[in-house]
């Protein structure tokens, strides 16, 4: 016979049952052919004696291999390979004679209470940095309406639509080292820098990591980032009267779970034109103002959190007395947005008519002579709406009353 060089490997693999990662030579041995005293083995292995069975065949060899550094809860099969060893026409590949059923590699890990805290991490690894989604990208692609992350292209990585490194990702919250899987991803320049586009993904948050094909080590993981915000609901907004000047309070209700990930909000505005004198149908009159952004409110009690988006507007910001105006709102971090809301109804910027004053019993104004050269003005007092009174936030679950 012809004298073979079998290998053992270890290949990942994923939960469609292809492999999904290079395998992983753990034991080589070679063979010598019939007739042979004995076999050489390499490799990190122990091999068992060979018994003859009562016919004079010899029973299949076992062959214990040393595994120290598959990860855990991930799916591996384990095959055999082999080659003739004659390399006179060059050196052979090895083609995969037999193979297992995938099985779950269990490993140990240091725990406390059943939940892993250790993980090797290679610092050497380049770190995940998260990128801003411009915002004509953002709300001009239908890529962005899903879950999705921008990211750079790790430094020092030959730009490769295959790149050495694959990308990982991992919920916001679950940080063991099993719940890491491989990340889909594209290849996206962006004025010719090279990005990388991360999904779509699993989760509303989570955090990204390298790990390194041919080490089999992962990097250092990078900051959560945001991956989907689901856009707020319509907001509601009313002037009233502060006590220098009139405003605009704008209000939503933040109660989608993907809003426990958004720290920030963002408020736009665009005068309109009534077109059917009353209503809601409205024509564009401006442009869209952005305003700047600012931070989403947490109200929390005994039971849970809630947040909203709670803000007032006033001439500061480029409104106009006794313009009529619609109000949109977004949120999201710094990297990510969520699309704009249906735009608010129309509100008129201008003191409400629940505050002007009205002819009638107690409206009058009374004139008091108090000598020949002077008078005191007597006039009911104006106070203003409850609801406007505090600039702070309405109750939760409901929108404020218009005073």
């Amino acid at each position: 016979g012809v004298p073979v060089e079998c290998a053992i490997w270890a290949v990942q693999v994923g939960p469609d049952d292809k492999d999904v990662r290079d395998g992983r030579q753990l034991v080589l041995l070679q063979t010598e052919g019939p007739g042979s005293e004995g076999c050489g083995g390499a490799g990190e292995a122990d091999e068992a004696d060979r018994a003859d069975g009562a016919d004079g065949a010899s029973e299949p060899r076992c062959v214990v291999a040393t595994v120290g550094s598959l990860e855990p809860q991930r799916r591996y099969r384990f095959a055999l390979l082999a080659r003739p060893m004659c390399f006179m026409l060059g050196s052979p590949t090895f083609s995969e004679v037999a193979s297992t059923e995938p099985v779950v590699w269990p490993g140990d890990t240091l725990a406390v209470g059943g939940s892993p805290i250790v993980a090797l991490e290679s610092w050497d690894l380049p770190v995940p940095s998260p990128l801003p989604v411009p915002d004509a990208l953002e709300s001009g692609s239908v890529r962005w309406r899903g879950r999705a992350v921008l990211l750079a292209w790790p430094k020092g990585v030959v730009v490769s639509e295959d790149p050495p490194l694959e990308l990982q990702a991992c919920a916001s919250g679950h940080q063991a080292p099993h719940c890491w899987a491989p990340a889909p991803w594209s290849l996206l320049r962006l004025q010719e820098k090279p990005c990388i586009v991360a999904g779509p993904l699993p989760f509303f948050q989570g955090r990204f990591r390298w790990y390194s094909r041919d080490r089999r080590i992962a990097g250092p993981r990078g900051d959560a980032c945001l991956a989907f915000a689901d856009p707020p609901p319509e907001p509601y907004a009313y002037a009233f009267c502060s006590t220098s000047a009139v405003r605009v309070h704008v209000w939503a209700s933040l109660g989608h779970e993907s809003h426990r990930c958004t720290p920030y909000c963002q408020v736009r505005f665009h005068s309109v034109d009534d077109a059917s004198g009353g209503g809601r149908s409205i024509v564009p009159a401006g442009d869209w103002v952005v305003c700047a952004e600012a931070e989403v409110q947490c109200l929390r009690d005994a039971s849970e959190a809630r947040f909203q988006v709670s803000l007032t507007f006033g001439e500061e910001d480029g409104l106009e007395l006794k313009g009529k105006y619609v109000f949109s709102v977004r949120v999201g971090d710094r990297c990510r947005r969520s699309q704009w809301s249906c735009n608010s109804p129309p509100v008129t910027f201008d003191v409400p008519e629940s505050m002007l004053p009205q002819a009638g019993a107690g409206n009058e104004l009374q004139v008091e002579a108090l000598a020949t050269s002077s008078v005191r003005f007597w006039w009911r007092e104006l106070s203003l709406p409850r609801a406007a009174e505090a600039r702070g936030a309405p109750g939760a679950g409901r929108g404020p009353a218009p005073g």
